[in-house]
């Protein structure tokens, strides 16, 4: 009976942490998470520095909409990401 209950147990154990599963799938998403070198879009830092250069110089300000609506559509796909 004992032998039974700890092959089950050995069991149900093997289907939760081997790859694929629940815990593997945990890890997996913490190591991707890690391992992005360029911080993650959600930073404002980037958008509040081009609206202020934009603000410093008007000639560029065509530029400077640009790559703001870049971080935007960046910051939108990592929110849904």
């Amino acid at each position: 009976m004992g032998f039974a209950v700890s092959l089950i147990a050995s069991s149900a154990a093997l289907q939760r942490l081997k790859i694929g599963g629940p815990a593997y799938d945990k890890i997996i998403a913490g190591k991707d998470l890690v391992a992005d070198i360029l911080p993650p879009p959600a930073y404002v830092i980037e958008a509040y520095l081009e609206a202020h250069l934009a603000l410093r110089e008007p000639e560029e300000a065509g530029a400077h909409l640009k790559r703001i609506q870049q971080l935007k559509s960046d910051y939108l796909a990592r929110r849904d990401f």
